[in-house]
């Protein structure tokens, strides 16, 4: 079978961990599996080209990936989210007319940002996979042709941590994720200025910029700041003791978040 996946990019979450650890597999089982990655990524811009040209370069890449993929004939094209983070899909439209199958892969609550735009794309999909049941209770009216599958890890790339060598370590509580989701420790702020009045421990941050922390009222916590890097992802994790996936009550956007951090 020939197998298309429209990647939003090696660098954004929902390809790392739904889309690129497949193609292997896909490869492996005999499958003509090919990966087309945004150029830029889907949500980032060249600052040596500008905005409006980093998204002209996008839509070219894109049309370049159509016309690839009608010359090969896909049997199967797999679309991360969407093509675009824009309220159109007509690049969608051109992909449905020249493939077989076309497969929606959604890890969050995207189509509350463009909802007459997913009222559109969803009921084009021949399958849509969903993160978690509450995408798929969304997903359902529009489209009956669904299923579940949780973001997951290759569990040979996750070794389990060992036990501590002493009980006289200092705890390392964790959070790792992108800048602009650095507004989610708010929600465990509370706690953690509670728990540090209490006993010593460490808070690690892995994210590539901690600047936006500042908003956040950690005051009597020890905060440790690890640059999220990808090569070191393993290991920055494996040096954790308990993990952190804090959610604002009563927040639509986060009802639909995936729990791949847990």
């Amino acid at each position: 079978m020939k197998i298309l996946m429209l990647s939003s990019g090696d660098q954004v979450p929902s390809s790392r961990f739904r889309m690129l650890p497949y193609v292997k597999h896909f490869r492996d089982k005999g499958h003509n599996c090919v990966l087309a990655s945004s150029i830029p990524q889907k949500y980032d811009w060249y600052k040596t080209i500008g905005f409006r040209l980093s998204q002209l370069l996008k839509r070219s890449m894109r049309w370049l990936h159509w016309y690839q993929s009608r010359w090969r004939r896909d049997d199967v094209v797999v679309i991360d989210r969407e093509i675009f983070d824009a309220p159109d899909i007509d690049m969608e439209r051109r992909f449905r007319a020249t493939t077989s199958r076309i497969v929606l892969d959604l890890d969050d609550g995207v189509f509350l940002r463009y909802p007459e735009k997913f009222e559109k794309l969803v009921p084009l999909a021949d399958l849509v996979i969903c993160g978690n049941p509450f995408i798929e209770e969304w997903i359902k009216p529009r489209n009956e042709n669904t299923i579940i599958i949780p973001t997951c890890v290759e569990m040979a790339q996750y070794p389990q941590k060992p036990a501590p060598s002493t009980s006289t370590n200092v705890p390392r509580i964790g959070w790792i994720g992108t800048t602009g989701n650095l507004r989610y420790l708010q929600a465990a702020s509370g706690g953690l200025r509670k728990l540090a009045e209490r006993t010593s421990f460490e808070l690690h941050i892995i994210v590539p910029d901690i600047g936006p922390l500042k908003e956040v009222d950690l005051s009597g916590v020890k905060v440790v700041h690890q640059p999220w890097d990808k090569r070191r992802e393993v290991d920055q994790l494996l040096q954790l003791d308990v993990g952190l996936m804090p959610l604002f009550e009563g927040e639509t956007w986060d009802k639909y978040k995936c729990g791949l951090k847990l």
